[in-house]
């Protein structure tokens, strides 16, 4: 029988038995149907998985007892951030799902000029982030957010930031040495790309624009290879 995994707040665990209440407990046992002495997966966000089983199943949450931990091997060893444009139906969904499977570590979505989604939904997208972490195996936590286009050239100003940007024609990601790297950025845009002053505000701020080739991709194409390339090149896909 399939193991099932479970998020939980670090204060539902005393380190001896966790408590699963909310959603999680309605999966668990609506959708699911764990009983008691089933074991279970649950992750605080620390990068463990913590074993335990389910003793006690009550009205509105359930209770299970601590057996042991293991270091999620699905656990991103690299910081990746991606900072992605607000995209049109629906499509922040699917980019968060695959930026999670992907081992992104931080995702911030944003409004800039030629944006059309100005208004997105983080507690809805946070858990689609949660799903995909059960799936892929991860055991840590990402951080969702939603900022304007000037906050995003402030944030990633610091990291080993990179525009992909549509216009770039002598940059390539080949051509960049970011192996040693421990951390970096990702930066897509929407549908409609980014204006020429976004583009210089970026440079302006030490952020390199970088090709993704001659081929037109959709904007939710071009974050899934960036975002892979990215992750390959400073070794986050091993």
């Amino acid at each position: 029988m399939e193991i099932r995994r479970f998020f939980v707040n670090p204060q539902d665990f005393d380190g001896e038995n966790v408590v699963i209440y909310g959603e999680e407990f309605i999966h668990a046992v609506k959708v699911l149907r764990q009983k008691t002495g089933y074991t279970i997966i649950f992750s605080t966000g620390d990068g463990y998985d913590y074993y335990a089983e389910i003793t006690k199943i009550d009205k509105n949450e359930l209770t299970a007892r601590f057996i042991k931990k293991e270091f999620a091997e699905a656990t991103p060893a690299k910081k990746l951030t991606l900072y992605q444009g607000s995209l049109k139906g629906g499509k922040n969904d699917f980019v968060a799902q695959k930026a999670v499977e992907l081992g992104v570590t931080r995702l911030v979505f944003f409004d800039s000029k030629n944006v059309v989604e100005k208004k997105i939904s983080v507690e809805r997208i946070n858990k689609i982030a949660v799903e995909a972490m059960k799936q892929c195996g991860r055991a840590d936590s990402i951080k969702i957010e939603f900022l304007p286009f000037e906050k995003v050239i402030e944030s990633a100003k610091t990291e080993n930031s990179l525009m992909f940007y549509e216009g770039e024609c002598d940059n390539k990601l080949s051509g960049l040495q970011l192996e040693n790297c421990e951390q970096a950025s990702v930066i897509v845009g929407s549908e409609g790309g980014f204006d020429t002053t976004e583009v210089e505000l970026a440079k302006n701020n030490n952020i390199k624009t970088v090709s993704l080739g001659k081929r037109i991709l959709r904007a939710e194409t071009a974050s899934v290879v960036a975002v892979a390339l990215v992750a390959d090149k400073i070794g986050g896909l091993e």
